[in-house]
């Protein structure tokens, strides 16, 4: 039973997708993790934090993550996943690698205002915010839509 995903697909579901589980060891080892907005953005995974959450500490330790991205809630079907392993980069906002994340950030938030747009920037900008970039070294895709809907009848 193949469960293997194209990369269009892939490509689609990390574009369209804009929540995401992002992972991390805590201090004694053990695993943490947490849901956050992000953005698919050059071939990396990126997210805003404030500097002073614990697991920015964590990140700031030890790099290595892993964050999955369904496609749950998408136009893209169920039972379809993609997860990375990889290295967590802590970018200041004050930045132009900072600014850049920031406008893709709220492209793909794709606000309807203008004043929408503004409190977006101002929620990720605001001060002590970082930007993660996690740079995917391992793939793990995941593709049962075919086979889990068959089994349901959706």
């Amino acid at each position: 039973m193949a469960m293997e995903m194209s990369d269009a697909l892939k490509e689609k579901i990390l574009s369209s997708q804009n929540e995401c589980t992002f992972m991390w060891g805590t201090r004694d080892g053990s695993p943490s993790g947490t849901m956050l907005t992000y953005v698919w953005h050059k071939g990396s995974i990126w997210m805003s934090s404030h500097s002073d959450m614990p697991r920015i500490r964590a990140v700031r330790k030890n790099p290595k993550v892993a964050v999955a991205v369904s496609s749950a809630g998408t136009e893209h079907g169920l039972c379809r996943s993609i997860t990375f392993r990889g290295t967590c980069h802590i970018r200041e906002m004050a930045t132009p690698v900072g600014e850049e994340f920031a406008k893709a950030f709220i492209a793909h938030m794709n606000p309807r205002t203008e004043k929408g747009a503004g409190e977006i920037r101002t929620a990720i900008t605001s001060p002590g915010q970082v930007a993660l970039e996690v740079v995917p070294e391992r793939e793990i895709r995941w593709d049962g839509h075919e086979y889990f809907t068959g089994l349901v009848g959706a």
